[in-house]
């Protein structure tokens, strides 16, 4: 006799993807489908915030704690101040995202959210999907995969990042301009910058990040802490720690190995390989797979998400590629981007909703040799 059904869709994670779709299949109402979202941790913390630009209204748009009209990159002793009166800056703080998410999930009928629960292997046939987890196993006709991929051997850029949000005892931040890109001396083996977001006169989270081949040039806390103190003339508090590291390789997701396994999030190729933008791409996603689910479970079967067009892709792996290859030239190739090249387009295209105009543009602004070099595959590492 063949078991019951658990649920009709297992989500394995209980992270960005995972809870980004929980709240989408919200909208369903009572017609969602009886959906249990695993997730390892017994609690939430406010570990990390969420930041690009903002394409269109979405789900957590209430979760917006500030935003920026004006941006700043500096780098071999120039500066530049760009800013688009049609798109902000924004981040989104995890505590709010993960509080809404658990409020929306939680007030839907046939939506559950399970913490403290590790999923482990998964398997599926003609009769369902099963997942083995710290619980016993569990058996649904759809499991949805959002865990983040596993590293990756090979050439391939990390980007790596340290920081710390502080109040300061006395006012040092200019909460009007968000400091995306402050680079450090040009590197042989990295490219580095200082990430700083202010959100008060006296508040702003500030980080360190590295787009290296190893973490063996990964920031240190000692690096952090003397940069903070470069830029903070007194004495601090530290709020919150934040750290984390991106796989920045090019390529399509592997296709699920059946139709009743799918992934969602970055191991489905949501975070964009040049930049490690993913919100607005995670939020795309799982609204795309809500309304397949909507249609019944059996419309999901085999669903992938539309990859990024080739052309894209083809550009970000030689941008990836010529930073490997002479991270000493990063700051000036990056500063030249921003300085050169229309904020609208620039921001599509890092967004990875322009078009071929706004790629036109990016490369116009781009130095044309290193780029030439990296194309034809010549180079020293």
């Amino acid at each position: 006799m063949r078991a019951p059904l658990d649920a009709d869709v297992l989500v394995l994670g209980g992270g960005c993807a995972g809870l980004s779709l929980g709240a989408q299949l919200s909208r369903l109402g009572p017609e969602a489908p009886r959906t249990i979202i695993l997730e390892p941790r017994e609690t939430y913390s406010n570990d990390r915030t969420w930041s690009g630009w903002r394409d269109a209204p979405h789900l957590f748009s209430p979760c917006v704690s500030a935003s920026w009209q004006r941006w700043r990159v500096a780098a071999l002793g120039r500066e530049v101040e760009r800013g688009d009166i049609t798109r902000c800056y924004e981040t989104i703080p995890a505590d709010a995202f993960y509080a809404r998410a658990q409020r929306l999930i939680g007030a839907t009928q046939h939506l559950s959210l399970r913490t403290g629960v590790t999923a482990g292997m998964c398997s599926a046939d003609d009769s369902g999907a099963f997942v083995e987890t710290s619980h016993g196993r569990l058996r649904a006709q759809l499991v949805v995969d959002t865990r983040p991929p596993p590293p990756e051997p090979g050439a391939g850029l990390l980007q790596i990042f340290t920081g710390l949000e502080i109040e300061t005892d006395r006012a040092c931040f200019d909460p009007a301009v968000a400091d995306l890109m402050l680079f450090d001396p040009p590197s042989r083996d990295h490219v580095g910058f200082v990430y700083g977001l202010p959100f008060s006169p006296r508040h702003a989270l500030i980080e360190l990040t590295r787009f290296a081949a190893s973490h063996q040039a990964a920031p240190t806390q000692a690096d952090l802490m003397a940069c903070i103190g470069a830029r903070v003339p007194g004495a601090f508090r530290v709020r919150r720690i934040e750290t984390g590291t991106l796989a920045m390789r090019p390529g399509l997701p592997a296709a699920p190995v059946h139709p009743r396994l799918i992934t969602l999030g970055t191991l489905a190729g949501a975070a964009r390989p040049a930049t490690g933008y993913a919100f607005a791409s995670i939020q795309a996603q799982a609204a795309s797979l809500a309304a397949c689910l909507g249609q019944g479970v059996g419309a999901a079967l085999g669903w992938r998400p539309l990859p990024l067009p080739r052309w894209l892709r083809a550009m970000d792996r030689l941008f990836l590629r010529v930073l490997r290859l002479h991270p000493a030239r990063g700051p000036g190739l990056l500063f030249s981007l921003f300085d050169q090249c229309p904020p609208p387009s620039l921001i599509r295209f890092l967004s990875g909703t322009g078009g071929l105009m706004d790629a036109a543009r990016v490369a116009c602004a781009l130095p044309k040799l290193a780029f030439g070099t990296a194309l034809l595959g010549g180079g020293a590492a």
